[in-house]
């Protein structure tokens, strides 16, 4: 993906490697996605936020946008994701999809509450028991 776009506007070379998200600051982050957006030649890169490497820690999902400039990649700033959250709970597992025809993306994750460990999420089980209707059921 990243080959074909460099080539088309620079074919002697490929973008310079970054990584997009760094421990700094107390903070950590884990579990990235990518995505890249063809018709407006825009990267998105998604991560969860964490006060700890830890998945009990998780706090929030951020997102930064790359964009191809004179031959290489300018990012923006992360941007912490506040809509995609609940409360009391923590955000994790980011998954872009991208749905051309309506040109949406569309950003699923999970919701865990609390900290919920992550043996307690595995013994939990959600069932379908009617359309709309969930029931939990414990293993």
């Amino acid at each position: 993906m990243i080959d074909s776009m460099a080539s088309k506007s620079h074919p002697e070379a490929l973008p310079e490697r970054t990584a997009l998200f760094q421990q700094k600051n107390g903070k950590t982050y884990r579990i990235p996605a990518l995505i890249y957006i063809s018709d407006g030649q825009t990267f998105l890169a998604f991560a969860e936020e964490r006060s700890t490497p830890r998945d009990s820690d998780a706090k929030v999902l951020v997102m930064r946008r790359g964009s191809l400039q004179n031959g290489s990649l300018q990012w923006s700033p992360a941007q912490i994701l506040s809509s995609a959250c609940l409360p009391d709970h923590r955000t994790m597992n980011p998954c872009p999809v991208y749905e051309r025809k309506s040109k949406t993306i569309y950003l699923f994750f999970v919701c865990i509450l609390g900290n919920i460990t992550e043996y307690h999420q595995i013994a939990t089980v959600m069932t379908v028991v009617s359309p709309g209707r969930w029931e939990e059921k414990s293993q």
